[in-house]
């Protein structure tokens, strides 16, 4: 807090804006003691989501903040047990939904080149491709995608897991383990995920702490239909049955 203190107090910042509870915290506090008074957190996740002390200390100095900001209706409710109009800027708390550059988005997706990506991967036209983005992590729910999928009838179809992170050796552990690395394939940290939303058919995430994942954003400005987690934020912007399947 001090260190922090001392950067604010010489840079003279406008405003600090600060995401997730440990920072909030810190930040909370330093900006405070250095008379920075412009105080923006954004909420990305339920309160649950998070480590119990932090939870409560990003609580006990929420009221510092200038305005507190929530990445969907679904979050605000989570921490506040109500949820605004989303961009209203009355209250000390708005919401203001996660974005992403759209056309920007897809002129980089029909620039992207898949063949090298259906080369290593032997994908072909009559593959159904399913993809999955996200941090290798237990809270993203890959190994619950890995479960579905041994039970399910698979094909000429192959599931793609986009990531990186602690889990990546068991999750092809895992898949080994069910007969299935020939059709389930953990890539670990691409250069660039626009070619696997180029080649691919359906999104799905089995995700459960999510606030509104740039991921789905994607997914949607790619034009693929999803299956998710019916979890707050999500059902805010995937209509089940009409742009994909929600399931709990």
């Amino acid at each position: 807090v001090l260190k922090l203190r001392r950067i604010f107090i010489k840079e003279s910042y406008d405003v600090v804006h600060a995401h997730l509870p440990y920072a909030q915290t810190v930040s909370r506090l330093a900006a405070r003691m250095s008379n920075q008074h412009a105080i923006v957190s954004t909420q990305h996740n339920a309160p649950t989501a998070y480590h119990p002390l932090t939870r409560i200390t990003e609580q006990v100095t929420r009221p510092l903040d200038t305005k507190t900001v929530a990445v969907s209706q679904g979050v605000e409710r989570a921490h506040t047990g109500t949820a605004h109009e989303p961009g209203r800027l009355e209250d000390d708390w708005c919401t203001i939904y996660n974005g992403i550059a759209v056309e920007k988005f897809c002129t980089d997706i029909a620039r992207a080149n898949d063949e090298q990506v259906r080369d290593e991967f032997n994908i072909n036209a009559s593959t159904t491709v399913l993809l999955n983005v996200g941090r290798y992590v237990p809270a993203k729910g890959q190994k619950k995608l890995i479960n579905a999928f041994s039970r399910a009838e698979t094909d000429d179809v192959i599931l793609l897991l986009v990531g990186h992170g602690p889990l990546q050796d068991d999750l092809r552990s895992l898949a080994a383990d069910n007969g299935l690395s020939d059709c389930i394939h953990v890539t670990g940290q691409v250069s660039s995920v626009h070619p696997y939303y180029a080649i691919s058919d359906v999104f799905v995430t089995a995700s459960r702490i999510e606030g509104l994942p740039i991921t789905l954003l994607e997914a949607m400005a790619a034009g693929l239909p999803s299956i998710t987690s019916d979890i707050p934020g999500i059902d805010e912007v995937v209509q089940s049955g009409e742009t994909g399947l929600l399931f709990s």
